[in-house]
C-alpha cells in the first residue's frame, strides 16, 4: 500500500497480494519495492514502502487470513524486515491512512484467472472490498508481476494446463489476467496497473538481459554473483535479482508518482555499475512512457527509436 505522509514531497507505500506486499503480498512485492525509497531520495522525494509479507501468498490466502484475523505476516519497511511479532492485515490497516494500496496474485497462480475470481470463490473482489472498507480514501493499483524464467516455464506445473514454450507466453497470460482484474474492479487498465512484468519482459526481449538464474540455490552467493552474465532472476523460485529489482523500483516511481527515473543517481554499488543502471532506468522509463532513449555506446538502444 502507498500513502502520503506529511507534505507533497513525502509518500508512504504499502503492498500485499500474491507474493510480497501489504495490502496482500508475497516476496514479489519485496522484489518490486526494495529500492524505491533510495531511488526516490535522489529525485527529491521521500517515499517509504511497507510490505505485508507472507511467503507465496495468494489472493485466497489473504482473504482467509483477514477473515480469521490471522497473525501470519511480517512487515517490511523499505526492504528491511521487522523482526517483532507476527502481524495481522488489520494491524497494517490500523497503522496509517494510505494514499495508495497495491495488490497482485501469487507467482504461478497469476497466469490462471480462475485463481483470482469465480462466482463461487470471488477472492479478488473480496480483497478489494476489504481494502475499500478500511482505506476508502486510497487509490488501489495492481502490481503487474512477471513470468518465470525460460527454463522454468517449460517444466510441468500442476497449476498450468500444459507447460509454456517460452516465458513470454506466461507473461502474456499474466498481463491479460491483470487487465481483466482491473476491468472487474473498475480500475483503468492504462493508469492503474504498474507494469513491472512488462519491464522485465522488455529487458529480456529487446535489451539482451538474461532470461535465467545463475544457480539452483542462492546459498553462499553474493548479490553480485547472482547478477552474473546479465541475468534478471535470483533463483529457481523466480524472484528477481538486484538488477530486476532496480528496474521494478523505477517502474513503480514512474507509474505511481510520475517521476522521471532517468534523473535518479542512486544505484546498488558493488553489484551493478552506474553505466548499466542508466540502461535499467531507461528500460523502466520506456515501459511506462513509451519513450525510447539513445544512450551513447549502447548497442541495444538506437538513435531516434
Amino acid at each position: 500500500m502507498c500513502y502520503t505522509d506529511g507534505g507533497s514531497n513525502t509518500y508512504r507505500c504499502c503492498g500485499t497480494a500474491g507474493r510480497a506486499y501489504k495490502d496482500s503480498c508475497n516476496r514479489y512485492s519485496c522484489n518490486s519495492t526494495q529500492f524505491i525509497s533510495k531511488i526516490a531520495e535522489t529525485l527529491g522525494k521521500k517515499v517509504t514502502v511497507t510490505v505485508l509479507y507472507y511467503g507465496g501468498c495468494t489472493l485466497e490466502q489473504h482473504v482467509n487470513f483477514y477473515n480469521n484475523n490471522s497473525s501470519v505476516y511480517r512487515f517490511y519497511t523499505d526492504g528491511v524486515m521487522d523482526y517483532g511479532s507476527y502481524k495481522t492485515m488489520k494491524d497494517a490497516f490500523n497503522a496509517d491512512d494510505y494514499d495508495y494500496v497495491t495488490l497482485h496474485q501469487g507467482t504461478s497462480t497469476a497466469a490462471v484467472f480462475d485463481t483470482y475470481w469465480t462466482e463461487e470463490k470471488p477472492w479478488l473482489t473480496d480483497l478489494y472490498s476489504i481494502i475499500q472498507e478500511h482505506e476508502p480514501q486510497a487509490k488501489v493499483m495492481i502490481n503487474q508481476t512477471w513470468s518465470f524464467c525460460e527454463t522454468c516455464v517449460t517444466e510441468p506445473r500442476d497449476i498450468w494446463p500444459e507447460p509454456y514454450e517460452y516465458s513470454v507466453g506466461m507473461f502474456k497470460d499474466i498481463e491479460a489476467n491483470y487487465e481483466k482484474a482491473a476491468d472487474m474492479l473498475g480500475l483503468n487498465k492504462e493508469t492503474d496497473i504498474i507494469p513491472v512484468g512488462k519491464a522485465v519482459q522488455l529487458a529480456k526481449d529487446e535489451y539482451g538481459f538474461g532470461d535465467f538464474h545463475v544457480a539452483e540455490s542462492t546459498s553462499g552467493l553474493t548479490d553480485a554473483q547472482l547478477c552474473a552474465n546479465g541475468c534478471l532472476y535470483t533463483d529457481n523460485i523466480h524472484h528477481l535479482n538486484i538488477r530486476g529489482r532496480y528496474i521494478a523500483g523505477c517502474v513503480w516511481l514512474e507509474k505511481i508518482f510520475g517521476l522521471d527515473c532517468r534523473e535518479a543517481t542512486f544505484y546498488p554499488e558493488g553489484v551493478l555499475t552506474a553505466e548499466e543502471c542508466v540502461i535499467l532506468r531507461n528500460i523502466a522509463h520506456e515501459t511506462v512512457t513509451g519513450e525510447k532513449a539513445y544512450i551513447e555506446g549502447d548497442w541495444r538502444v538506437l538513435p531516434d527509436g
